[in-house]
């Protein structure tokens, strides 16, 4: 049979998975081989099989060492019932990440699972069942003319097979921004008796790549694929490869979501995972947008004022700053959130907080969020360190943008001295040290910056992320995270602004 699949779609304990090669996931001289144990019977099934296969890593290098390995035989290429299983124990990888062993210690056992119309086996390799099961066919040793015929049928009908499969069965790009692409790998595979000659592969709109060529038996190859969205909304539709199959072309559905360019003064954090070594562990992020700056004490004031006269908002006595382009401090988590629905309102984008149904505008209360608004936010605190690590274009670095603190952050030095000039007592101009790898500043020190999240769900505390001109260099990792109550105004306690990426 010829499998088509997602890259890296099977996915086997530590990254072991069957792999190309003219022996690789399948049987030696591509059928299963008697030996001697049961012998010149006409039509009679063996009794042990020879099994020789590769292992490499999910890099496509050669594995080593030894792995406890293990067969499994099944009624279907996929589900069906188990018939029958068997441990075969440690198995030393050879040169090339080659194995071999035997199977069907168990005699009559193995007679009997495969005397049956069809039989698929699944390699097991440190107790993870891989995700691609190999057609058997036993051939006795003695066979008339008339049998023989039968059976170059039956491997010239298997010759000709040519399905999809895939884990999960979609390959999904998510969320990437207009005219900006991403490209991922599919494998076609070759599971087959015979040579495949792929003629062509078609894509459907905002996907493309490009290969035509022949897989030999037990073969792969790997086909980038290229999603460059040119337009806002959903993309879908399927990858079809053109073979020389009876069957002639195999399918694989693709989506995606082409999300608008970042507005001026935001960059788009595209939607990814944070590391499991966070303290939030490895949890899903979607795409969104975050400020390049922390919010400054000219722009603050201008909306302040707007939504004090326009509005009604209670956020007159809020912020301090040194200058216009100075981060905006001194800024409880209530007086933020309500000037995100003030600049909301004021650029007629709809607001993302609400109590009681109505806009929050007055009092210290923890609003409701609409998810589905276009307007203006505070991140929460798993998008804040998303960004803050540079997201999918991270370089893992201790701090946004550089394991030299002084490249990246304003903080307050053990030194007393910090770059060569006097030690800061205030806070800094925003933007004036280097940008990570999103092009987003100042996300360590300066100021620090409010997250929407609390702490425990009880709302008597927000998280803070990024250190400040004030603390120490350990303040300002990307991975630290502190709280402080919503009602503190702190002057070295800022905040900066998320978009949802929603039409």
């Amino acid at each position: 049979m010829n499998i088509f699949k997602p890259m890296n779609s099977i996915k086997p304990v530590s990254g072991m998975k069957p792999r190309g090669g003219r022996w690789a996931g399948s049987l030696l001289a591509a059928w299963l081989l008697a030996l001697a144990l049961v012998t010149g019977v006409q039509g009679q099934v063996p009794a042990q099989i020879n099994y020789q296969g590769r292992l490499t890593d999910a890099a496509g290098n050669p594995a080593a060492g030894a792995k406890a390995m293990g067969v499994r035989l099944y009624d279907a290429a996929t589900g069906g019932n188990r018939v029958y299983e068997e441990t075969i124990g440690t198995v030393t990888l050879g040169p090339n990440g080659v194995y071999s062993f035997q199977f069907g210690a168990a005699g009559a056992g193995i007679a009997a699972a495969l005397n049956g119309p069809e039989r698929h086996l699944a390699l097991v390799v440190d107790g993870v069942e891989q995700g691609v099961r190999t057609r058997l066919l036993a051939v006795p040793f003695a066979m008339k003319s008339a049998d023989a015929q039968a059976l170059a049928s039956e491997v010239a009908a298997m010759k000709a097979e040519f399905r999809v499969i895939g884990v999960p069965a979609a390959l999904d790009f998510g969320s990437r921004t207009v005219e900006v692409g991403v490209k991922k790998m599919l494998t076609i595979r070759n599971l087959g008796f015979g040579k495949l000659t792929v003629s062509g592969i078609t894509y459907p709109e905002g996907f493309s790549g490009a290969w035509s060529g022949t897989i030999y038996a037990g073969g792969l190859q790997e086909v980038e694929v290229a999603f460059a969205p040119t337009r806002q909304g959903a993309y879908g539709g399927e990858v079809t490869v053109s073979s020389d199959a009876a069957t002639g072309s195999a399918k694989l559905a693709v989506s995606g979501r082409g999300v608008p360019v970042a507005p001026p003064n935001f960059v788009t954090v595209d939607e990814g995972t944070l590391p499991s070594s966070s303290v939030l562990g490895a949890v899903p992020v979607s795409t969104f947008y975050i400020g390049k700056y922390e919010v400054q004490y000219g722009e603050f004031q201008e909306v302040r004022y707007w939504g004090v006269a326009n509005k009604g908002y209670d956020i007159a006595g809020g912020g301090g700053g040194f200058g216009s382009n100075y981060p905006v401090t001194s800024v409880s988590w209530y007086q933020a959130v309500k000037w995100c629905n003030a600049r909301s309102e004021k650029e007629g984008k709809t607001p993302v907080y609400t109590v009681g149904g109505m806009v929050y505008r007055t009092g210290d209360q923890v609003p409701v969020v609409n998810a589905s608004a276009n307007g203006y936010r505070l991140p929460s605190d798993k998008e804040w360190e998303w960004a803050a690590r540079g997201g999918t274009q991270t370089h893992g670095y201790t701090y946004s943008g550089s394991n030299d603190v002084n490249e990246v952050a304003w903080y307050k030095s053990d030194s007393g001295s910090q770059t060569g000039v006097s030690a800061i007592t205030t806070t800094q101009v925003v933007g004036t040290k280097a940008a990570n790898e999103l092009g987003t500043y100042d996300m360590s020190g300066n100021v620090f910056e409010w997250c929407f999240d609390d702490i425990d769900g009880s709302g008597a505390a927000r998280v803070i992320r990024g250190g400040s001109w004030f603390n120490y260099a350990g303040y300002c990792a990307v991975g630290n995270r502190y709280i402080e109550v919503p009602t503190s105004c702190p002057s070295n306690l800022g905040f900066r602004l998320a978009l949802s990426a929603v039409p």
